[in-house]
């Protein structure tokens, strides 16, 4: 029985993520699967979206949405976690051709950009007004050092 089950959702899950090549299980009605293919692919569109707005307008929507379907069928992520979801993105390109040669460049630097944002790391106590030749400069928590090959903060 469980055999069953497991090859049920195991034939559903194939077929939201590339109805183009794997047939729907049987039984289940084409208005409903289609409710399903477009709830799960909006979701793991919207995630991306919103964590790479600049990749997406810079590709345009017929390329984004063309990268982002080879993603959510091809890419077997290792995280159950809605927040982990840019960085397997950023995986996956790793190991596909670009669309453009500072795609994955860009990436990168929107998800860097996106971590600072929702980072509540705080900086150690200091006096914001010090003295930098009397004490000792801190470094903000916040910095980070990047090299890009490409301008990616100008992407856009």
């Amino acid at each position: 029985m469980r055999e069953v089950l497991r090859e049920q959702q195991y034939t559903l899950a194939r077929h939201l993520r590339d109805p183009a090549r794997h047939a729907p299980p049987p039984g289940i009605e084409a208005r409903r699967l289609k409710v399903y293919r477009e709830l799960f692919y909006d979701t793991i569109e919207g995630l991306l979206a919103g964590s790479f707005p600049v990749m997406r307008q810079t590709l345009g929507e017929p390329h984004w949405h063309a990268r982002v379907r080879d993603f959510y069928a091809n890419y077997r992520s290792q995280t159950p976690l809605f927040t982990e979801i840019a960085e397997t993105f950023i995986d996956y390109l790793q190991g596909v051709e670009l669309d453009a040669p500072w795609q994955l460049e860009l990436a990168h630097y929107e998800w860097v950009e996106a971590q600072l944002y929702l980072s509540d790391a705080q900086d150690p106590a200091h006096d914001p007004q010090g003295d930098l030749l009397q004490g000792e400069p801190l470094l903000s928590c916040m910095a980070r050092v990047l090299a890009y090959r490409w301008p990616v903060e100008h992407i856009g």
